[in-house]
């Protein structure tokens, strides 16, 4: 709940300690959240697929995460902001995830068939807006 008011400028001009305070508890969310992706992955019910997209999500959470960290570190703003974009895209994915597996089954297909699917589906297509959108910007 806390990523969508990072991206708000009014709340980073105005109480810039806030944002930061802010993010550093969202950061700190997602390797809490990365770190249990990849200690459950293996056991993931889509089988295979699920264990390395699943786990593959949770490595791409850390390294975005990191990098976003990195780069505000090092002052740079500008891919510091194009790097938590990213992250946030991966963070919804476990909102991406609830709405696709239930459409694929309104649409017909099992719970078996589905979950290994959106195991991947969930945060790829996520990223892919997220890149796409940093492309026309």
């Amino acid at each position: 709940m806390l990523g969508p008011w990072q991206f708000l400028s009014r709340v980073r001009v105005r109480w810039p300690r806030v944002h930061v305070w802010t993010g550093r508890a969202y950061l700190l969310a997602v390797l809490s959240g990365a770190l249990g992706g990849l200690y459950f992955a293996p056991t993931s019910v889509a089988g295979q697929p699920g264990v390395v997209g699943f786990g593959l999500l949770a490595v791409f959470w850390l390294y975005t995460g990191a990098q976003a960290y990195i780069s505000i570190r090092r002052r740079d703003v500008v891919a510091h902001r194009r790097w938590m974009i990213r992250n946030y895209a991966l963070t919804f994915a476990a909102v991406t995830l609830r709405l696709e597996l239930g459409l694929l089954q309104l649409g017909g297909l099992s719970f078996d068939v589905a979950f290994p699917i959106v195991a991947w589906s969930c945060w790829v297509l996520n990223w892919l807006v997220a890149e796409m959108w940093l492309r026309r910007r």
